[in-house]
């Protein structure tokens, strides 16, 4: 005999961040083990958070000895209760959105055993506004990144109104999930 249980909304909210042991389902779509993955140098930092690069042992099911490049978002160890909520609502947002090809996707996350682990896609040229102050055409309006000005290859204007272009989609895809 099967039993069905219907939990409300409001219920699972209340239970997320409990651990049930022995209960699967949903809820561990997102779950990644702690141990299959390796933090590396740190890619960034925020005011109560940072950005490691990590390695990921079997992130894809159909291949369990490979390992991907991610970034993993991370407290800090004096992050308040709120920075906390917060990461926590970041995780959940993410959750809801989905896959999109202009987006950086949630890929992960580790919420047991040890502080909130939020595993996204590795961006191996960095954030976009960087890479195009990196690139920017010689003469445009200079601009510093991290203290230091940054040249790099110029774009063309066909590459960046193709990036305009996929900002403009994802941000459209956002828009669709409200």
């Amino acid at each position: 005999m099967v039993v069905v249980v219907v939990v409300p909304p409001q219920v699972l909210s209340a239970l997320s961040g409990v651990e049930l042991s022995g209960v699967t389902g949903p809820c561990d779509r997102w779950e990644f083990p702690r141990e299959r993955l390796t933090l590396g140098e740190q890619l960034g930092e925020g005011c109560f958070g940072r950005v490691l690069l990590a390695e990921a042992l079997g992130m894809e099911p159909s291949r369990p000895h490979r390992s991907v490049r991610v970034a993993v978002k991370m407290l800090k160890a004096h992050a308040t209760e709120a920075e906390t909520h917060d990461l926590h609502a970041e995780l959940e947002t993410l959750k809801k959105m989905g896959r999109h090809s202009h987006l950086v996707n949630l890929l992960g996350a580790c919420t047991r055993g040890g502080p909130l682990l939020v595993i996204v896609e590795f961006a191996a040229k960095g954030n976009l506004r960087d890479f195009l102050r990196a690139h920017r055409t010689p003469g445009a309006e200079a601009r510093c990144v991290g203290g230091d000005e940054v040249k790099g290859e110029t774009l063309s204007m066909l590459q960046l109104v193709a990036f305009a272009c996929q900002v403009a989609r994802g941000m459209e895809y956002l828009t669709s999930k409200k």
